[in-house]
């Protein structure tokens, strides 16, 4: 027997920077401000992942994050006595200084009204295979009355399946954050970000996300006209989707951010993108992402981790069957749990070349730090 081995999860490169801290209150009627802001120096190119809430009390307003003057994500419109949580916001940042904004507006208010940023945390992280893209900035782009018009149109090249110790790579985990505005002459909060299958809607800036030409629909999205009071109108402007899921490896990955208006305008958009075979999307379904490959009677490992929040995951070695009655009749082996889980399994009787290694996320972002196999 031959025991190898292969680290994903790169420990020696976290470090929490800030954990649980809440800005200051914005009490006044203003557009985006300031009201908190960190500074961090990376030693080399790392994930920083960003996680906040925003509460709004008895006025409509909103909250947003900028790193490096580029905004990362905005919760749209918030009416009062309302919390926004944000995503797990993963991002990758070259070496070097870093500046984080946590910022407010508010466009109307009553008594006592306010707007706070809440919790906010800011780690660094790192993992084998990672690629990125981004921030990109589309700058002011002119939409023509009723003409869909490109914003972001970029590349990213993912390379061949990379040879694991118990096979080969073939999806990598994929997060795409897009800010949108209306940066025409006299801006409104007028940005709607739209699904697949939507129609768009008349006098707005209708925003949407396509993946190698096919239209995606958003995981996530805020408006920012979404609290529907049209005070103080330029005030907060800049609407936000998240999309995640999955795509393979061996090929060039296009992704486009197109808008439309009834009326003619000019958007401007910011895009952030992450791929990483080992960070699992909170897709809730079953997802592989390694094709096993070795020989009969070899024992299989694996150790799924959790990242911010620590939820119940799961690890399968199976197929799904034309008639499914379940886990226990798909998979013959499953483990599921929170914490460190460790998957291990030998794979004597069922066939190695037809067996599926799968993760489920259960709805939360979770990683596989170590894979392995004890070669028979």
């Amino acid at each position: 027997m031959v025991l190898l081995t292969e680290q994903e999860r790169l420990y020696a490169d976290e470090y929490c920077l800030v954990n649980g801290e809440n800005s200051s209150h914005l009490s006044s009627l203003a557009d985006w401000t300031t009201e908190k802001t960190y500074t961090f120096t990376l030693s080399k190119r790392l994930i920083v992942m960003i996680r906040a809430s925003v509460y709004v009390q008895n006025g409509s307003g909103a909250g947003r994050i900028t790193v490096d003057g580029n905004p990362l994500w905005s919760t749209g419109g918030v009416n009062g006595y309302t919390t926004v949580v944000s995503p797990d916001l993963y991002i990758v940042l070259a070496a070097g200084s870093h500046t984080f904004n946590f910022d407010c507006a508010m466009w109307s208010a009553g008594s006592g009204a306010y707007v706070v940023i809440n919790g906010i945390y800011i780690g660094q992280l790192n993992f084998n295979d990672l690629l990125s893209g981004g921030p990109w900035d589309s700058g002011s782009v002119a939409l023509p009355a009723g003409v869909q018009e490109t914003l972001i149109n970029q590349n990213i090249t993912i390379p061949a399946s990379r040879v694991l110790p118990c096979g080969t790579i073939i999806n990598y985990g994929l997060f795409i954050l897009v800010v949108a505005s209306d940066v025409a002459i006299s801006p409104t909060r007028k940005t709607h970000m739209k699904n697949a299958g939507e129609g768009d809607d008349s006098g707005k800036i209708n925003v949407r996300l396509y993946l190698n030409s096919g239209e995606s629909g958003w995981s996530d999205r805020h408006d920012d006209d979404a609290d529907g009071v049209s005070a103080n109108a330029s005030y907060g402007r800049g609407s936000e989707g998240y999309w995640y899921g999955y795509t393979p490896p061996n090929q060039t990955l296009n992704i486009q951010v197109k808008a439309l208006c009834s009326s003619a305008r000019s958007a401007e958009c910011f895009v952030f993108v992450l791929l990483c075979p080992w960070i699992i999307p909170p897709v809730g379904y079953d997802a592989s992402v390694v094709n096993l490959t070795f020989s009969q009677g070899s024992t299989f490992y694996a150790y799924l981790e959790p990242l911010y929040v620590d939820a119940t995951k799961a690890s399968k070695i199976g197929m799904k069957h034309f008639k499914s009655f379940g886990d226990t009749t798909d998979y013959y082996s499953v483990v599921s749990g929170t914490g460190i889980l460790i998957h291990t399994y030998t794979l004597d009787v069922v066939d190695v070349v037809s067996a599926q290694w799968v993760v489920n996320p259960s709805g939360n972002v979770v990683c596989i730090s170590y894979v392995a196999v004890d070669l028979r």
